[in-house]
């Protein structure tokens, strides 16, 4: 009897691999227990959070995600800014320095088979400002640059004000202006109108000028409405009476 129950564990000895195997599954198993766990008691605000973060980096297209910087982002309906307090709804500073190479860095580039953008302004801000629809400023360049293809590069246009496009040359430089139109090779100026195609502002002064320096073409009209034509550059130059 004893011989057998010998023979019988002899034949049978357990494997000590698959006993160390089996202790690694268990511990492996109780792990994945415990992290459940945490995760269930985790703080609300750090799953929200968590969960925010899994939207932001899932597909900006999805309505109602958030727009993500630095990234392609698609939209299916429109975004709308609406400034309720700030004086500024939206800023977009670019401090990078263009080069010759580089080209001019750009502050909001707008792309569209129709209207690139509306910018709508009403009411009437606190005086002395006006309310406008566009401000723009430039320290060494070009306020604004517009360039068309095929058709005009800048229109302008009025129901009710007295003047659809307003000059205003702020130079103390006698000789700049406040409108430069260059025809090439077509025509400079184009005016009409019902009343009067080109209308002359009249000088405090009767008569031709006879101080300051002068350019062949310039036109003056005198407090008596005379009008007087230089006909060679000088200082006053020459002048004619023309009507």
């Amino acid at each position: 009897m004893s011989a057998e129950r010998g023979d019988s564990s002899v034949g049978h000895p357990p494997d000590l691999n698959e006993l160390r195997a089996e202790v690694e599954r268990l511990r492996a198993e109780l792990e994945t227990v415990r992290q459940a766990k945490s995760d269930r008691t985790e703080e609300p605000d750090e799953r929200e959070a968590a969960d925010h973060a899994a939207a932001s980096l899932a597909a900006s297209s999805v309505v109602g995600s958030p727009v993500i910087a630095g990234q392609y982002n698609t939209a299916e309906v429109q975004t709308m800014l609406e400034c309720t307090k700030p004086a500024i709804t939206l800023g977009l500073l670019n401090y990078a320095q263009g080069t010759s190479a580089s080209g001019a860095p750009v502050g909001l580039y707008s792309l569209a088979r129709g209207i690139g953008a509306i910018v709508s302004a009403f009411g009437t801000a606190p005086y002395p400002v006006i309310s406008k629809a566009i401000q723009a400023y430039c320290e060494q360049g070009v306020a604004i640059f517009a360039d068309s293809r095929d058709s005009e590069a800048v229109y302008a246009h009025t129901s009710f004000g007295t003047s659809a496009i307003v000059a205003d040359q702020g130079s103390a430089n006698p000789r700049s202006v406040a409108v430069n139109a260059l025809g090439g090779n077509g025509i400079g100026v184009y005016a009409s109108g019902t009343t009067a195609a080109v209308q002359l502002g009249k000088s405090q002064l009767q008569g031709a000028p006879t101080t300051g320096s002068h350019e062949a073409g310039e036109l003056v009209l005198d407090v008596n409405a005379d009008l007087f034509l230089c006909k060679q550059s000088g200082t006053p130059g020459i002048w004619k009476l023309i009507g």
